[in-house]
């Protein structure tokens, strides 16, 4: 990451989606040297709560005897995959995007499932993704449960667009690189269906594009292969087609061109749902850490 000095923070509900994410996340702060804080949010007054206990009318000290068993066991995963790192647990009474937020506030990365059920349902297709991604202060990196563990051998691929997000997720990926001796593969998604006089225009402010962002490029004096490449597709298509042979996709918080509307449309959600490695979410925030 860009300052190593905080802490990993994942959420747990008890489902598939949330120990993937666990135990992604056990590997993160593994490879930083930092604590791992697992967060379990209750809330009260809505029926989504663990096992729906409330709406049963479940008493609420039965409700966190429920979040210290799901903590206990997410704490017991996450032991299993990193027995060196620091551990430690959370049950906060706040909705799960104001639960990881605030617990997020000092760290350097916050690990989410892309799906779960009790206190984090819907984390990334509903109004907690929304909140966490518009709000968070530092990346965020989306796991599937369906998706086998990230290759380390595999390059970390990064959406650019131009846009001073996508320069940040640039800075992310190299970061990240480093951290994992691996390579990074930058793309630039240009979609077909230009006229004939726009088209060779077009390429070339792609190919521009690229130059400027691989000169931008800052390995800290540590050696990592970059690569650049405009690839004739829709941003979605690129992106999830690069995944298959990626240890993660890095991509910016917001973007324009070739990545607008990243974290709110057909792409975010192309990402989630169909990339085959982790996808990385850099947020201009982070900024405020180096």
């Amino acid at each position: 990451m860009i300052n190593m000095v905080g802490r990993v923070v994942v959420g747990a509900d008890g489902s598939e989606s949330s120990t993937r994410a666990i135990e992604c996340a056990a590997h993160e702060a593994l490879l930083r040297g930092i604590p791992l804080r697992i967060v379990h949010a209750v809330i009260w007054s809505m029926v989504d709560t663990p096992m729906d206990l409330a709406a049963m009318g479940v008493p609420r000290e039965d409700l966190r005897e429920a979040a210290k068993v799901i903590l206990g066991a997410a704490e017991e995963k996450a032991r299993f995959a990193a027995p060196e790192i620091e551990i430690s647990t959370h049950m906060e009474i706040a909705s799960p995007a104001q639960a990881l937020l605030t617990e997020g506030e000092d760290a350097d990365l916050i690990v989410v499932g892309n799906r779960g059920h009790g206190g984090f349902t819907g984390l990334l297709v509903g109004s907690t993704a929304v909140q966490v991604t518009a709000h968070a202060t530092c990346p965020v990196l989306v796991v599937r449960p369906d998706v086998p563990r990230e290759d380390p051998g595999g390059p970390i691929v990064v959406g650019v667009d131009g846009s001073p997000e996508g320069r940040l997720a640039l800075r992310f990926a190299v970061a990240e690189a480093a951290l994992r001796n691996a390579s990074v593969r930058v793309v630039h998604a240009l979609p077909e269906g230009f006229p004939p006089e726009e088209g060779a225009d077009a390429l070339a402010a792609a190919e521009r594009l690229l130059d400027t962002a691989l000169l931008e490029v800052d390995t800290g004096g540590k050696q990592v292969p970059v690569s650049a490449e405009i690839v004739r597709a829709e941003p979605a298509e690129a992106l999830v087609d690069a995944s298959r042979t990626a240890s993660m996709v890095a991509v910016g918080g917001r973007g324009r061109g070739g990545f607008r509307g990243l974290l709110f449309g057909s792409v975010s959600h192309a990402l989630i749902h169909h990339a085959e490695c982790p996808v990385a979410v850099a947020r201009a925030e982070a900024d405020e850490k180096e």
